[in-house]
Parts: structure tokens; sequence; C-alpha cells
């Protein structure tokens, strides 16, 4: 086996797998950086392949391991998303519309891509903060009364969404026209807003 982590060569004393990912887990983790990505042969390891790294011999392959700072891996992640809200936050309005004037078929279209980045939103903020080790609270500057809100939003936010997918269930065409173009258009200005805020924290260290 030839395994390597960010290009540098890394020993494999039994040539697994399993140890060349624990191996190089290690030493990104003592320089203060997580493995992101593993290739085997130029292709991506799989899910289950991860989950359970085979402990045998693996022979004559080519074992790439890749890096990241994990702080600028979660600024990128609400960055990324934070942009995203700011997209979707006409196409709402237009999904919103499509309802209104009984176009379904346009608004569901909208919807779904809407519906994705929200799913997004939450799963930023979920795995964002557990991967830097710290309550989402920890990410939001200032006093304890604005980490206080990040934690309100966020249940207002699962709150709001709930309710989308309750008007859909019910086919409540109304009532999911007013949450676009009203709730979730206001939650996309403030979430983007929190997202950037939150991406500088994370760059900068908690």
């Amino acid at each position: 086996m030839r395994a390597f982590l960010d290009g540098r060569s890394i020993d494999v004393p039994d040539g697994s797998v399993a140890t060349a990912i624990a191996t190089a887990r290690a030493a990104a983790g003592a320089s203060g950086r997580i493995v992101v990505d593993i290739l085997v042969d130029g292709e991506r390891l799989d899910d289950e392949a991860l989950d359970a790294p085979s402990t045998l011999p693996a022979g004559d392959i080519e074992l790439k391991c890749i890096s990241a700072d994990p702080r600028q891996l979660v600024a990128e992640s609400f960055t990324d998303v934070a942009n995203a809200l700011a997209n979707a936050r006409p196409v709402q309005r237009e999904a919103a519309e499509a309802l209104q004037t009984g176009k379904l078929d346009a608004a569901f279209e909208s919807l779904t891509g809407v519906l994705e980045v929200w799913d997004a939103v939450h799963r930023v903020t979920d795995q964002g903060p557990a991967l830097l080790g710290v309550p989402l609270a920890a990410l939001a500057a200032g006093s304890s009364g604005e980490r206080q809100g990040v934690q309100a939003e966020l249940a207002l936010l699962s709150d709001t969404l709930q309710q989308v997918k309750d008007a859909v269930a019910t086919q409540d065409w109304s009532t999911l026209a007013d949450l676009l173009s009203h709730e979730l258009d206001g939650a996309a200005d403030r979430w983007s807003k929190l997202l950037l805020a939150l991406a500088q924290r994370a760059k900068g260290g908690v």
C-alpha cells in the first residue's frame, strides 16, 4: 500500500485501509486538522467502507487522505448556505405567487429547491458546531442575549418549517403561500445575515 496525507507519505505497518485511515486522522489531528476526504486509486471511499474499513492487508493500492482546517470548513459551509438563502428568497416569492394563482406545478418545482436550502440550514447549524466541539450558541458573538437569540431563531425556524409541511400535507395552499411570502421570506433574510456572522466567528475561533 502507498498511503498519503495531503501529498505526504505515511507509514502503514500492516498495509490495511483501517490503519492507514487511523494514522492519517491522528496525524491531521496533531496539527489541528481533520480528514475530510479519502480516495482509493482515485475513487472516493464509500460510506460503508468508511464506517468499517478493512483491517486486512490491502495490497498494491494508493490511498490518499485529504485534510482541512475544521474552522475554515465550517465557515465556508455557513457562507455557502447563507448565499444559497439569499438566492432562495426570490424563488420563495415566485412559489407563493404561483400558489396564489393556482399554478401548482410551477409552485412545487420552486418549492423543492427552497426546502432543500432550508434543510441545509438545519444541517450546517447542527453539524458545524459539532465539528468544532462547541454548541451553536457558542458561535454567536456578543452578549448572552444574542446567543440565546440564535437558539430562539432555530426553534422558530423549526416551527415554521413544520407548518410548511403540515400545509403541504393538508393541501392548504393559501397558508403555504402566506408562509413562503411572509415567515420564510423574513427568515431567509435573518438567517442569511446570521450565518455570515457565524462564519466569521467560526473562522476566527471560539
